[in-house]
């Protein structure tokens, strides 16, 4: 979990049935539920203060991949919370499938975001048992080596510096 930085979390749709922080605890041996059925305009947002470049997004079903195990999901990134990029197309690829008895972690499904640089990631659920959101855990990791940087920093410093105006004059 080195890799996985921390993030103000975005849901507005209930977590009745398993708090929502469970999904962020670094267990899978709890949940998160949705308190209701979602829908795909029903997003969870990830809003990390600052930039990362991304390496990958990993859902960890429920324990018993009942109610709430998601089958396809869109995941999107945005440097200002405004413009949306699809990482990954989850209504046209194919259904995420688990194996029943294994452990959360051994039916871990990952999403490659390929080093893509993102304040913002957006989850949306498309088709999940009985229409809701769960999960054991959501860890959105960074690329290893790397750290956070202020958006419009061409040379990704924690802030926006005279270099990277010098970077822009020179280069744009």
């Amino acid at each position: 979990w080195r890799n996985v930085p921390q993030a103000n979390i975005t849901w507005g749709y209930g977590d009745a049935w398993g708090a929502i922080g469970n999904a962020f605890n670094k267990s899978t041996t709890d949940m998160f539920h949705s308190s209701d059925t979602v829908t795909k305009d029903q997003a969870m947002v990830f809003d990390y203060g600052q930039a990362y470049q991304l390496d990958k997004f990993e859902y960890f079903p429920r324990p018993d991949l009942s109610n709430g195990t998601v089958y396809k999901m869109n995941v999107y990134t945005s440097l200002d919370g405004v413009n949306w990029k699809l990482a990954w197309d989850g209504e046209n690829n194919a259904a995420w499938t688990y194996t029943q008895g294994a452990t959360a972690a051994e039916n871990v499904k990952t999403v490659d975001l390929g080093g893509v640089s993102a304040r913002y990631v957006k989850l949306s659920v498309i088709s999940s048992v009985g229409g809701f959101f769960a999960a054991a855990e959501l860890a959105i990791h960074k690329v290893d080596g790397t750290k956070a940087f202020e958006v419009g920093s061409t040379l990704k410093n924690s802030a926006i510096l005279d270099g990277d105006l010098s970077n822009l004059k020179n280069y744009m």
